[in-house]
């Protein structure tokens, strides 16, 4: 495995936080990209698109309620899993409604019927 694969000075770079059963805020996206930071990526960010596209996902044991993150207001830095990695594929979620069987046309019990 060579590193500088990744964080070469050649290498565009973005780094997304994500949270399960919990939304991070902008500030707790910061915190937690703040704790990363030992990673030394020497290239540029760039957010539209990068050449290598970085994942931190913390995975929480329950939801963490507006009076949970009263209580404990860093909450969201006691995940229950931290999983990262590079992000390898994406997602068309806009083909959804467009291939769904309820918004096409009708024709009838065959796909033989005109």
């Amino acid at each position: 495995f060579d590193y500088s694969d990744f964080a070469g000075e050649k290498r565009t770079w973005s780094l997304d936080v994500k949270g399960s059963r919990f939304t991070l805020d902008l500030a707790m996206k910061h915190e937690v990209r703040k704790k990363l930071s030992f990673l030394e990526m020497r290239g540029r960010v760039d957010c539209k698109d990068p050449d290598v596209e970085l994942l931190c996902l913390l995975e929480y044991d329950g939801e963490i309620t507006p009076q949970k993150k009263l209580e404990d207001k860093f909450a969201y830095l006691k995940p229950l899993n931290v999983y990262f990695g590079r992000k390898i594929g994406k997602t068309n979620r806009s083909l959804i409604g467009k291939r769904s069987l309820a918004n096409r046309t009708y024709l009838g019990p065959t796909s033989m019927d005109n």
